[in-house]
């Protein structure tokens, strides 16, 4: 029975079970203040999907610039493994870091579409709370919108003992494969 929880698990992740955390035409617009931002609350397993829009506008010889800024859950037993962006603008700002928006974990000036995770430096989001803000930082002689879709990739963070058994399992593999070799190589020598 666990193992068919099991694989009914991993083919529900595999094959993409989508949840919509927020989309400002449904959900109304992000906060794009720091103190509250919108909660999106705890990522379920799968993909977690935001899709919304930032502004740039001009007054006179300075910008206003309108993020949307947000906090969100990884739960203790998840990772996040993936992050995607999509952006139909240039110069977007993608920041990300603890929830009260004091500590920096990665920040990129201008990310392109795809993966989010690989432009930061970083290769998963661990178990925990976060804050995050994208931000359109196109200056021009009139308003810019960038529209975005965000979305976390969201799985079962192997336990430690898994890890360890895999570990375990490859060092015995080895230890057999290499044995094997010497017998090998000793019988070939002995002829």
């Amino acid at each position: 029975m666990t193992v068919l929880f099991a694989i009914f698990l991993t083919t529900t992740a595999a094959f993409g079970q989508v949840t919509i955390l927020w989309n400002e035409s449904v959900n109304g617009e992000i906060s794009q203040d720091g103190s509250p931002p919108t909660s999106l609350g705890a990522l379920q397993l799968g993909t977690n999907s935001i899709f919304g829009a930032t502004e740039c506008v001009p007054y006179g010889n300075i910008w206003g610039a309108y993020p949307d800024i947000f906090t969100f859950e990884v739960p203790s037993d998840f990772i996040v493994t993936a992050t995607y962006i999509q952006v139909d603008l240039p110069y977007i700002w993608a920041w990300i870091g603890d929830s009260t928006f004091s500590n920096e974990i990665a920040f990129d000036l201008n990310p392109s579409t795809g993966q989010l995770l690989s432009q930061w430096g970083i290769s998963s989001i661990s178990p925990g709370l976060y804050g995050m803000y994208l931000q359109s930082a196109d200056a021009q002689p009139y308003t810019t919108t960038a529209h975005y879709e965000l979305d976390f990739v969201a799985e079962y963070a192997p336990e430690p003992g898994t890890i360890g058994l895999l570990l375990l399992g490859a060092g015995v593999f080895t230890l057999r494969h290499c044995r094997k070799s010497h017998l090998f190589s000793e019988r070939g020598q002995s002829k």
